[in-house]
């Protein structure tokens, strides 16, 4: 296990990286004694504060009620004589009754309690044998730091303290039995050992939810949540399984063979889907290297087979199931009612989909139960997690509608821009269904234009047919609040034009045939922008680098830097043409820009992007494109065309060469044209991946671009036309050096 003290690389498996670690540990960290353990153990007050108080550590979700077994005569007696006896000198021997001690008190606590109340009994040994055991009392956690030491997962969690402490008794030195404090010390510094192995999830860099300290849930804010669960056969059963598997841990081919054996048809494209929802979803596996191995959340599940190992993040990071178990706090609701309020949720989730497979997990993890009359409600571990939620929960449409200020007032006739919000909730009004436009960056367009007094130009760059002209389009619409009235009223579209060498397509020219002056729509736009100050005019200039921007709006790009910034059009004289010799250029107006880049298009200089507020569009996900749920095909196709397609966007995606909606929406219509003349659906998809995807790949005997194709070929290996023409490629990065589609 490796991790970065001071930036520097560490191994704890090593005595010289655990010093290292310890002693900046010790350097950076106050760590706080804990008081002695007095002889009372038959006492009532004293055995609660010993099962509850959380001096030790805090419980998280270490929620399972204790009452019945504390205040169990049976028990407590069995409690006392037990943690009365003298431990054996000997190591061997004073390991296995702890181990023993341990397994019981485990045992006698869910005969009463029904449960396991794993971590309240390592808080409640750490406090009675400091020696003996950390304060770790988070199971999942404190074997992942056994294993980043060296240890195996597969140890009992008496030895995995034992070993610890052993570990650091050698490096730093025995403590004193009277001394507290040391004490307090060494048994608490494995926390912050942890902490330097921690693996934050991708979607998040702060803290996590839970910390050694803390007991309140950290929530995620909902966009940077992940958007539902993926359907993983067995549901949570399922998801046991699996954790049970990766107790040793296993290579990606260990793991594909596994979920072969039970479905030997089971795709790579599906397989990987399940893969990804284990690290990414649940958060249960991570990667080390060549192999998956249990994360402390799912080591925490193999120890209890409880779903309630999963509920922090859950409940945190997944958006929809803490608005789920609030909403049922105030008694059951019917499942379309539910269905109903995950889809209010998150305008991406345009069928019921996404939220029939979370009510599912849900269920399966006994967090729902279904009632007689058919309505949902929380089941008793689904009012614990409800507890849990001390915030209150918001959806996408939520978390960007809160209020934005107004952008000051602009110098050109006291122009005002309508609050985000407004902007927004007219955007995805519009759009409907059709449509699923990233909030975030709708926000950084909305901040990026309007953030200057009078510099209002932005460039949208990405995949081809990501939906960079719709969004700005539809924005530029909602913004002036006309809809397509507004259309070469207040908002304008120029289609940009190969070969446009100089300003003479935007600002018209003089005819000296005539001896008089061209026009263009765009100059005429301009005019009538600075003829109505008071409104937003917004200009989108489409595909704008199909010839060299510098050059055509070079007078634009100068007069948008001067507060009176002029553009200069002829020298006629007066009365020549109507169109006057100079005209301003308006404060209202708005330039925004999309680019593809490709072998037909041209870079932008610095003057351009300079000027420019630049988003990019490569991140699309597939499972965003709002025509799932609606595309004609049965739910087993439209499943198998979803699962092949985000596999191959995967694959594609460190090479730049995946793919945006317009080629989903292409390919599933296809489809469904296809299976409406009675073909058969693999031929199809075959046949339309070849067409759509493939001729796009390109590219030189580059590692990166190699293990991309090879992806691919797996992905496709039900495909054999497309599959073929993936090892043509193979073939060819190897005799060649490079490979394309077209040769």
């Amino acid at each position: 296990m490796q991790i970065k003290p001071g930036g520097q690389m560490t191994d704890l498996r090593s005595d010289d990286g655990l010093r290292n670690a310890i002693n900046g540990v010790l350097a950076d960290t106050a760590l706080s004694p804990q008081a002695g353990i007095p002889d009372k153990l038959k006492d009532s007050a004293f055995l609660e504060r010993l099962w509850e108080d959380e001096a030790v550590s805090s419980t998280g979700m270490g929620s399972v009620k204790v009452d019945s077994v504390r205040n169990d005569p049976g028990f407590r007696d069995w409690f006392a004589e037990q943690a009365s006896k003298s431990l054996p000198t000997e190591s061997h021997d004073r390991e296995r009754q702890l181990i023993s001690l341990y397994d019981e008190l485990i045992a006698r606590s869910k005969e009463i309690a029904k449960r396991r109340p794993v971590l309240k009994v390592n808080r409640l040994l750490a406090a009675l044998y400091p020696g003996e055991f950390t304060t770790m009392a988070d199971v999942g956690k404190l074997r992942d730091l056994h294993r980043a030491m060296g240890g195996s997962t597969s140890d009992h969690v008496v030895v995995a303290h034992r070993r610890i402490l052993g570990r650091l008794s050698n490096l730093l030195g025995s403590v004193l039995a009277t001394d507290f404090d040391a004490i307090a010390n060494r048994i608490s510094l494995p926390w912050y050992l942890y902490e330097l192995i921690e693996e934050k999830p991708d979607d998040d860099e702060s803290k996590p939810p839970v910390t050694p300290h803390e007991s309140k849930l950290n929530p995620m804010p909902p966009l940077r949540r992940r958007k539902g669960l993926t359907a993983i056969a067995g549901l949570f059963p399922g998801l046991l399984s699996v954790a049970g598997e990766l107790k040793d841990d296993l290579t990606r081919d260990e793991l594909f063979d596994y979920y072969r054996h039970d479905n030997p048809d089971l795709k790579d494209s599906s397989i990987s889907t399940q893969i990804n929802a284990l690290c990414k979803e649940f958060a249960i596996a991570k990667r080390e290297g060549e192999r998956y191995e249990l994360t402390a959340a799912g080591l925490n599940l193999l120890e209890s087979n409880d779903s309630d190992a999963l509920a922090d993040h859950l409940l945190t990071r997944i958006l929809g199931i803490d608005n789920i178990v609030v909403a049922l706090r105030g008694g059951p609701q019917s499942r379309a009612q539910l269905r109903t309020l995950l889809r209010s949720l998150n305008p991406g989730w345009t069928s019921n989909f996404a939220p029939d497979a979370m009510l599912s997990w849900l269920h399966s993890m006994g967090v729902l139960e279904r009632k007689e009359d058919g309505s949902v409600a929380l089941t008793e571990r689904g009012f614990r997690w409800g507890q849990q939620v001390t915030w209150e929960p918001a959806g996408l449409k939520a978390a960007v509608s809160e209020p934005f200020p107004l952008v000051p007032a602009l110098p050109a006739g006291g122009l005002k821009i309508p609050p985000f919000k407004t902007v927004f909730e007219r955007l995805i009004t519009a759009a409907g269904k059709d449509l699923v436009f990233d909030s975030a960056q709708v926000a950084q367009l909305h901040a990026g234009l309007w953030a200057h007094s009078r510099r209002h130009f932005a460039v949208l760059t990405g995949l081809s047919g990501s939906g960079k002209t719709q969004l700005a389009l539809q924005y530029s619409l909602a913004l002036v609040g006309r809809g397509e009235l507004a259309l070469g009223d207040q908002v304008l579209v120029v289609p940009v034009q190969p070969g446009w060498y100089d300003p003479t397509p935007l600002l018209g020219y003089v005819n000296p045939l005539e001896a008089g002056y061209r026009t263009a729509p765009f100059l005429q736009f301009l005019q009538e922008a600075s003829d109505d100050p008071d409104q937003p005019y917004l200009v989108i200039l489409d595909e704008m680098n199909l010839s060299h921007p510098e050059q055509y709006l070079a007078p634009v790009l100068s007069a948008i830097e001067i507060p009176s910034g002029m553009l200069d059009l002829h020298r006629l004289g007066p009365g020549a043409t109507s169109v006057p010799e100079r005209v301003p250029y308006p404060s209202n107006l708005a330039v925004i820009g999309t680019i593809n880049n490709d072998e037909t298009t041209h870079g932008l200089s610095d003057k351009v992007l300079d000027r420019a507020f630049t988003l990019e569009f490569w991140n699309v996900p597939v499972g965003s494109f709002p025509g799932w749920g609606d595309t004609g095909l049965t739910p087993e196709v439209e499943l198998e065309v979803r699962q092949l397609l985000s596999a191959l966007a995967e694959a594609l995606s460190p090479v730049r060469m995946h793919f945006g909606y317009r080629v989903i929406n292409d390919v599933v219509r296809y489809m469904a044209y296809s299976l409406g003349m009675g073909r058969e659906a693999r031929g199809a998809l075959d046949e339309v991946v070849y067409a759509k995807i493939l001729p796009k790949l390109r590219g030189e005997g580059s590692p990166r671009f190699t293990k991309a194709l090879e992806s691919c070929r797996q992905i496709l290996a039900n495909l054999p036309q497309s599959r073929a023409k993936i090892q043509e490629f193979l073939n060819d990065l190897q005799e060649t050096g490079t490979a394309k589609f077209w040769r």
